[in-house]
């Protein structure tokens, strides 16, 4: 009789990795098309975070953009699903160190994040972006 190998891989995990690179999609490529549709109200509000490079807050903003739907671009390619989701990780990661210092250290809290996110308070965004941090680095460690 053939046992399974503690490492062999569940039958629910190709299908938790979809949902989680899923959830990512929806959340990064709507935040970034709103960012883009709206790109000068985002520069002006992620212009006035302390921790925003004003000598070249444009060419920030366009990397913040072209990154969060690049790596959207990326989940659309089999082979590129695992990184998709070790970026979406290192991402979420960034935002949410972000996140962290606005509410620590800043007296005012502009949100330039776009769309329904605009909504949620700042405490909700971090916890936001730390579940997507853990459920991107899950996927990231289960993922072929």
């Amino acid at each position: 009789m053939k046992t399974a190998s503690k490492y062999s891989k569940l039958s629910y995990e190709p299908s938790l990795i979809f949902i989680i690179i899923l959830i990512n999609f929806v959340v990064y490529f709507y935040s970034g098309v709103d960012k883009l549709i709206h790109f000068d109200e985002f520069v002006v509000n992620f212009s006035k975070s302390p921790f925003a490079p004003s000598e070249f807050i444009n060419e920030v903003a366009f990397c913040v953009v072209g990154t969060e739907l690049g790596i959207c671009f990326l989940c659309f390619f089999n082979k590129f699903q695992k990184l998709a989701c070790l970026l979406f990780m290192i991402i979420s990661f960034i935002f949410s160190g972000y996140v962290f210092l606005m509410i620590t250290y800043s007296p005012y809290l502009p949100c330039s994040c776009g769309g329904l996110i605009n909504f949620l308070t700042w405490n909700e965004h971090l916890v936001l972006n730390i579940l997507l941090t853990t459920i991107s680095g899950y996927a990231t460690i289960i993922s072929e």
